[in-house]
């Protein structure tokens, strides 16, 4: 993405050339790849290979950070550049949908169907009641106000 989203991430969308901006928000990128690889091959290491877990486990725990970090920092962020840092850098490069589809086709074209349809309902599901658990327990912190 050339350009980053600034001001308010729930709403419509302003684009900012902010070179202040683009910068944490690398730097949050760069925080976020580091994270999703430990966190990645630590689940994929308790919970073993029979399904790409490491992926699972970061788009779960992704989400829930985006609904929290979406509702909580509309209302306590200082500026547009610690939200652009922490929704945008960390998590933009945490979670791994794009991982997470093609595992579910690499495991669908392994004859791996069933595990494939498990891998994509479980991982859809959960990630959409993590961000909604995420987004009451921000709402619950801010206060009411998100």
């Amino acid at each position: 993405m050339g350009l980053v989203a600034a001001g308010n991430l729930g709403s419509r969308r302003r684009w900012s050339q902010n070179p202040v901006t683009v910068f944490v928000m690398g730097v949050g990128g760069a925080l976020g790849a580091i994270s999703r690889y430990y966190v990645s091959a630590w689940a994929s290491t308790v919970a073993g290979d029979a399904l790409p877990w490491g992926t699972f486990t970061v788009n779960v725990v992704g989400s829930f950070a985006l609904g929290f970090l979406l509702v909580w920092l509309q209302e306590l962020a200082p500026n547009d550049e610690v939200r652009q840092f922490a929704v945008v850098g960390v998590l933009g490069s945490f979670t791994t949908f794009s991982t997470f589809s093609y595992e579910a086709v690499a495991l669908a074209r392994a004859g791996e169907a069933l595990r494939a349809s498990s891998y994509l309902l479980g991982s859809v599901v959960f990630g959409v009641v993590a961000v909604i658990l995420g987004a009451s327990l921000g709402t619950a912190i801010a206060g009411g106000r998100g």
